[in-house]
């Protein structure tokens, strides 16, 4: 037989849903993408302590969410508040089966809220309001004299400044990861020197603060009228919505990072999938 012309097993994709029931647009664009790439994709309510078994999954994608990034219900006094304990060692389980599976590697990504809880996890940067308030719509991001250190093909082709959309009340400032020295790489960073995207060296591990699920299709209508456009202009004024509706066609770029992120197992030819 052949093994060459064998079709790849099916991917198997852990969602876990960081937004606490509430209504959003995140979870459903990056469910969509994934099956668009051949996905089996199962969803899992982390705040309601639903976590995936890392054997059971090829890649997972964490979503956004609301909340302050500090509390994950560990300061209750109840146990069965702290949902946050058991995805720091989801974390940590994939990170473990890396280090001693090098050659069939886990693959995970976080955004805004999962990427603020990681980063404090990792000790990669310090967690807190933002100084400038609450940030909302497309803004841009600065790619870091030390992106090329990653190995991550998600950030391949990705122009000097990044437009995203953005919706956060809080920031991540770098302290261990800011000078490429770190095995995380600082991608992208705002205006203010804030983190705004990392990459594991060799690649398994990306994360953003911006929603890079977001696309063009989707953000566009958002800013032509309705809640975003009002949250906007109380934000940032309203010369910045019109600058900002000039950007939309930038976001199909941001987006096509989670799709080469989703393309990466495939190339690697290295899923380490259970029979």
């Amino acid at each position: 037989m052949d093994l060459t012309q064998s079709p790849l097993p099916k991917k198997r994709l852990a969602l876990m849903d960081f937004n606490d029931g509430q209504p959003n647009r995140g979870t459903g664009a990056i469910q969509k993408l994934a099956l668009e790439n051949g996905y089996d994709v199962v969803l899992f309510d982390v705040r309601k302590k639903e976590l995936p078994d890392i054997n059971d999954h090829d890649v997972f994608v964490c979503t956004g969410g609301p909340g302050d990034p500090n509390d994950w219900g560990q300061h209750t006094g109840n146990a069965e508040d702290n949902w946050g304990q058991g995805v720091f060692d989801t974390f940590d389980a994939i990170l473990d089966h890396n280090a001693f599976h090098a050659d069939q590697p886990k693959y995970l990504a976080t955004i805004c809220h999962s990427f603020q809880l990681f980063c404090h996890h990792k000790k990669l940067g310090e967690l807190g309001k933002r100084e400038n308030g609450t940030l909302v719509g497309i803004h841009t991001h600065n790619i870091t004299p030390f992106a090329h250190l990653a190995k991550a093909s998600a950030f391949d082709n990705v122009s000097d400044i990044v437009h995203s959309f953005e919706s956060r009340d809080y920031r991540v400032k770098p302290i261990y990861c800011s000078n490429g020295k770190s095995d995380y790489i600082p991608v992208t960073m705002d205006g203010n020197g804030h983190l705004t995207s990392i990459a594991k060296r060799d690649g398994t591990v990306i994360g953003t603060q911006f929603h890079f699920e977001a696309t063009a299709e989707q953000v566009g209508p958002m800013l032509d009228e309705g809640p975003a456009c009002d949250r906007i202009i109380a934000a940032h004024g309203p010369e910045a919505l019109e600058e900002m509706r000039a950007c939309v066609p930038q976001l199909t770029a941001t987006n096509n990072i989670l799709r080469r992120f989703l393309e990466q197992p495939s190339k690697s030819q290295k899923l380490g999938l259970a029979a």
